[in-house]
């Protein structure tokens, strides 16, 4: 028995952990850089289960292992008989004129495990022995990005078990959710329509914004509002005030683009990124914490990500005009992780004031959705710039380690409506290093500073030309 007071027993026990996940590691690092070849897409191990015939004469098979070459297609070795007999059923088939070829050369069908294995992962929608490598700006070495369709596994327990099985369980409340036409942004906004809040849908026009909000159906309002625009954003803010009475209960700040070109807003001339993830939000908020304060208890939840983990530290050149916010940058990727490591940043210097002046009912809460399949990483992977990402991506989409949209909306749906949820709180998902699972509260990055706080408040007041105080 294993005693975690102990400090060897804890050793022993995170060995233990990691023994228990490497090899599931290991297999998805294989099949992802299997892709890179296409002769080797039907080798997933370097053993299979052959059945033979028992050599003591007794008529039954049995499983032993068998070698197989590390390139070329899986056989089974359950083929025909060494006097060249074959399978009834093919036997059959050839009498009948049936035989179209699709067993021709290998003898009856495999009954191995490997195939009933290779039969799931294809009712999975992750077979893995067929590349499409038709030329597109997101191919790189034949490799092509298209979005996984993971099975969801814990969206249905967590929303049952913060908001219950009552359709009305949000009733009369008003939820604000940037970014809702797809994706994570949509699965929240459903989900809390489908309770009986009042939601408001913030994108910019377009026609799937519209299909978005018919979807959703009844309690869904959509306002246009484009985050690259601060005009677009404070006239959004106007619109949300005065629809919702003045009262708004939970903002959602889940809009966000990734690792686009280098670019400048067209009306405001800050970076494409961190104006639509990061600045636009803080002014979102500003223009909305009137009605949240309203609200007998409110809260911001802001969607951040893993690659906050990319990021070293805050930089200031972040909040200036191009190009002087990108001069450091090497990579796009570089801006990405610093709007997400700014998203965790908000949140902690917006709790911060709001504790400093003894603001009880609204609170800042932080989540992130782990690897979930989205369209964001579909939009990174068309975009003609840095060809490294679609080959990661690509490699990614075939490693399985992707969970589904709603899954990775159960974070954001924790951090906004859980009755355990403090102020200042990060979720993320529970396993495979927060790629995946049921939601949990994770640690705050170590980067996340009161210098950082500092340097994010006042560069998003320069930005904006306004002050934010509490």
């Amino acid at each position: 028995r294993v005693d975690r007071s102990h400090r060897s027993h804890r050793s022993i026990a995170r060995a233990a952990s990691w023994v228990s996940f490497a090899p599931s590691l290991v297999a998805a690092i294989a099949r992802a850089m299997m892709m890179m070849t296409p002769r080797a897409m039907d080798v997933a191990s370097t053993t299979t289960t052959t059945m033979t015939t028992n050599a003591g004469g007794d008529g039954r098979r049995r499983e032993r292992p068998r070698r197989r070459p590390m390139w070329g297609k899986i056989r089974c070795g359950y083929r025909t008989g060494r006097d060249g007999s074959v399978g009834r059923a093919r036997a059959r088939r050839r009498a009948s004129g049936g035989d179209t070829g699709r067993d021709r050369g290998r003898g009856r069908r495999c009954r191995c495990r490997h195939t009933d294995r290779r039969r799931r992962r294809r009712r999975r929608g992750r077979d893995l022995r067929s590349i499409d490598a038709s030329p597109s700006p997101s191919s790189v070495m034949g490799l092509t990005y298209s979005k996984p369709n993971p099975r969801s596994r814990v969206y249905e327990d967590v929303a049952r078990r913060v908001l219950g099985d009552d359709r009305g369980a949000l009733a009369g409340k008003t939820v604000v959710v940037t970014g809702s036409s797809t994706g994570l942004g949509f699965i929240i906004a459903k989900t809390c329509a489908e309770r009986g809040a009042t939601v408001f849908m913030l994108n910019r026009p377009s026609a799937r914004a519209e299909k978005a909000v018919e979807e959703v159906g009844r309690g869904a309002r959509g306002v246009e509002c484009d985050l690259t625009s601060f005009a677009s954003t404070r006239e959004a803010a106007a619109n949300v005030m005065k629809q919702s009475g003045g009262v708004v209960d939970v903002l959602v700040l889940n809009a966000g683009v990734m690792a686009l070109p280098f670019d400048a807003t067209p009306s405001d001339g800050y970076d494409v990124q961190m104006q639509t993830n990061v600045i636009s939000h803080w002014l979102l908020t500003r223009e909305l914490f009137p009605a949240l304060r309203a609200s007998s208890a409110a809260r911001v939840v802001s969607q951040s990500s893993l690659a906050a983990k990319m990021s070293s530290a805050l930089r200031k050149e972040c909040f200036e005009k191009v190009p002087m916010c990108t001069s450091w940058a090497k990579s796009t990727w570089d801006i990405y992780g610093q709007t997400k490591l700014s998203n965790l940043v908000f949140t902690e210097a917006l709790q911060t004031r709001l504790n400093a002046a003894k603001i009880t009912n609204v609170r800042a809460v932080a989540a992130h959705p782990g690897i979930a399949a989205t369209n964001l990483q579909v939009t990174t992977a068309n975009n003609p710039g840095r060809g490294a990402s679609s080959f990661q991506l690509a490699l990614l989409g075939k490693s399985g380690i992707f969970q589904s949209e709603a899954d990775g909306a159960t974070p954001a749906l924790v951090a906004a409506f859980d009755a355990d949820v403090e102020g200042g709180d990060f979720f993320g998902p529970s396993r495979m290093f927060q790629c995946k699972g049921a939601p949990k509260k994770v640690p705050k990055d170590k980067k996340v500073t009161p210098q950082a706080c500092d340097i994010l408040w006042s560069g998003c007041e320069a930005a904006t030309g306004v002050s934010f105080n509490l």
